[in-house]
C-alpha cells in the first residue's frame, strides 16, 4: 500500500471513531443538512448513513483493493466535497440553528460562527479534494496484477 493512501486509510480510520462517538450528542442536538434541521433518530440515520456506513466501505475496499474500491472512493470524496459546497450555500440557515443551539454563550458574534463554519468546511473540502488526488495518483493500487 503507497504511503499516501495508508495516512487516507488511517485519518478516515481515526474519523471513523471519532464519529461513532458523535451519535449521542447528535441524536440530543440534531443537525443540519441541506439547510434542513433534523433531529432525533432521523438526524442519528443520516449522520449513520454518511459517517459510519461511507467510511467503513470506503476501508473494506481500500484494505482489500477490491476493484469497486477505486469507483467508490472516487464517489465518497466526490460526495464529501460536494456535500462540503452544499454546507457553504446554506450557510446562513446553519448559522441561525447554531446560534439557537448557543444560547448559553452570548459572547459569540455571528462573524465569529460564520468564520468558525466557513473555516471548517473549506478544511474539510481540502482534505477530500487532497485525498481525491492520492486515489487518483494511486490509483494502479486498486488493480493489483494476476499473478
Amino acid at each position: 500500500m503507497p504511503k499516501a493512501i495508508k495516512v487516507v486509510f488511517v485519518l478516515e480510520f481515526i474519523g471513523l471513531f471519532l464519529a461513532l462517538m458523535q451519535v449521542t450528542a447528535i441524536y440530543n442536538t440534531g443537525l443540519t443538512f441541506f439547510g434542513e434541521f433534523i433531529d432525533g433518530i432521523k438526524a442519528v440515520n443520516i449522520f449513520f448513513g454518511i459517517n459510519i456506513v461511507l467510511p467503513v466501505t470506503f476501508l473494506i475496499g481500500t484494505w482489500g483493493r477490491q476493484k469497486w474500491g477505486l469507483i467508490f472512493c472516487y464517489f465518497y470524496f466526490i460526495f464529501g466535497i460536494i456535500m462540503g459546497l452544499g454546507d457553504i450555500y446554506f450557510i446562513d440557515t446553519s448559522i441561525v440553528l447554531l446560534k439557537k443551539k448557543l444560547t448559553p454563550m452570548p459572547e459569540l458574534t455571528d462573524e465569529m460562527i460564520y468564520t468558525s463554519q466557513l473555516i471548517s468546511i473549506i478544511l474539510g473540502c481540502a482534505f477530500n479534494l487532497i485525498c481525491l488526488i492520492f486515489i487518483y495518483k494511486y490509483r494502479a493500487f486498486f488493480n493489483p496484477k494476476e499473478e
